[in-house]
């Protein structure tokens, strides 16, 4: 896929790992990123990108910044939890 001057969503661009992706992307292409903050940084999202903090589980944040527009959407939204009750064995 040819990604130049393309309309690109970023989920979870303010992580480590979703930010430098946010970085590679932006001379190219309209970045937006989506994340909730939980485990991300809004500092971490580059300047050239458009920044909305919000849930991916709400059908309304998915509506407002996925669109018709949207010409590629990279998921990197995840929650991480760690079962402290039940470590690894």
């Amino acid at each position: 896929m040819n990604l130049h001057g393309k309309q690109v969503t970023v989920t979870g661009g303010a992580g480590f790992v979703g930010s430098h992706l946010v970085e590679l992307l932006t001379p190219d292409n309209d970045v937006l990123v989506v994340d909730d903050c939980s485990n991300g940084d809004p500092d971490a999202v580059p300047d050239a990108a458009t920044f909305v903090e919000g849930d991916v589980t709400d059908p309304a944040v998915v509506a407002d910044t996925i669109t018709a527009d949207t010409d590629a959407v990279f998921h990197l939204a995840a929650a991480k939890a760690v079962d402290t009750d039940r470590p690894r064995e």
